[in-house]
This record gives structure tokens, sequence and C-alpha cells, in this order.
């Protein structure tokens, strides 16, 4: 029997279509599993317990909330994906409630003193970190503090104060940072322990927040009553 005239032509076209229609899939799901495979991740922890960093008193006063301490905190931040990140933006807010973080955090002023190398020198932002990479800086965080401990440290805003210099200072008044209540040993040899009273009203949580150049966002919580990276 005779074949149609264009028939061959049309079997070749279709199965050239055919072909054609493989590959793009092909490709899309190189490109898919490129992608997948590709994501942002960072991880990233903030500890309280820092050395040769000082507290910083500020002039920033809101009245009965507190006024603004500086105190510094170790943050560590490591990229733990496939692809290297761009960090443009780093922000610090307190948490204000339970639920998602996004609909629960409040920023003010002060709240942010400033990121800094281990070194002292001001980090300089945007922040490229390649894959596996660990990079550690020292953030500054403004907290609310009540008059009672103002009274106590202003004798000393002249002095670098540390953390610990700072703790041993308002531990001999009863108090921690906070102005909470607290239960303070000291032993002859200088070193020293305390322990916050269950009626404290002042625990703060504090959110740190990176974003990336793709706009994506990390945060972790930190404070000084709460684990290291929670």
């Amino acid at each position: 029997m005779e074949q149609p005239k264009g028939g061959k032509y049309n079997i070749s076209l279709f199965i050239a279509l055919l072909s054609l229609i493989v590959a793009i899939a092909a490709l899309g799901h190189t490109f898919w599993q490129s992608w997948k495979h590709e994501k942002e991740e960072l991880i990233i922890r903030v500890d309280s317990i820092v050395e040769n960093a000082p507290i910083r008193l500020s002039s920033i006063d809101f009245g009965e909330e507190g006024q603004v301490v500086h105190l510094p905190f170790r943050m560590s931040v490591t990229n733990s994906g496939n692809r290297n990140l761009s960090l443009i933006e780093h922000r610090i807010f307190q948490l204000v409630g339970e639920g998602p973080i996004e609909e629960n955090k409040r920023y003010y002023a002060g709240i942010d003193g400033g990121l800094f190398n281990l070194n002292g020198t001001k980090a300089k932002i945007p922040i490229s970190i390649s894959q596996g990479k660990n990079i550690a800086y020292i953030t500054y965080v403004g907290v609310l503090v009540n008059k009672d401990v103002i009274e106590t440290l202003e004798p000393y805003q002249d002095q670098a104060l540390s953390r610990r210099a700072m703790s041993k200072i308002l531990g001999r008044k009863g108090l921690d940072i906070y102005g909470n209540t607290i239960e303070y040993h000291e032993d002859s040899d200088g070193t020293f322990s305390y322990k916050v009273k269950d009626s404290a009203t002042r625990i703060p949580v504090f959110v740190f927040q990176w974003k990336t150049g793709k706009g994506k966002k990390f945060v972790s919580l930190g404070g000084d009553y709460i684990f290291s990276g929670y």
C-alpha cells in the first residue's frame, strides 16, 4: 500500500520533537536538583561569657523602663550550607512574647550597640562567608536596667569593666545587671557565684538576626539566662 506523502517526514519530526522534550525535561531536572541541593544555611550561636570586652553605659534613658547599658555577647556564625553566603544585614531585637518570633520581637533605640571583630575593630558589612567557614564576633546588646543598677555602676564608668567585674560589683549589692535580687557568694580567692531568685521579673531574651543577599533570614536567641546557641 502506498504511504501517504510526507509520512516519513512527519514521523521524523515527531521523533525530533519528542527528543527535544526529553532533553528539556532532563535539563530542568538537573537545574531542579542543583537548586534543591544548593540551599543557604547558617548556624548562629550566642554566648554571654565574654572576656576582654568592656561593658558600656549609655545615655539613652526610657524612664521607668530603664536606661540602656551595652553588654558584649560573643556570636559565631557558621555557613553550614553548600554555597557561599553574603551576609548583608545584622539586627538585634528583644523577644517580648510567645509564638512566632517575627510577631513577638521588639526593637528600641540603643538595643544594637554595634558589631565588632574579636580584636576590637568595627566589623564591616556585608560579610562573605564561604562553605563550612566559621566566623566569630563581639556584638553589643543594649539592655534596659533600673536606677539601682545605674547608680551602682556610674562610679566605674571611666573604667573598662568586664562582664565579670561588673557582676562582682553588682553581686555585692545583691543585684544582677537587670536589677533582679540574687543570692551572691564570694570566696576568699575572689571567685564568686550567684543565683537569681525565683521572684526575678527581668529575664530578657534577645533575637539575633542575619539576612543574606538573597533575602533569607536566620535567627538565634540569646541571653544571660538561656543556653548558648538556643
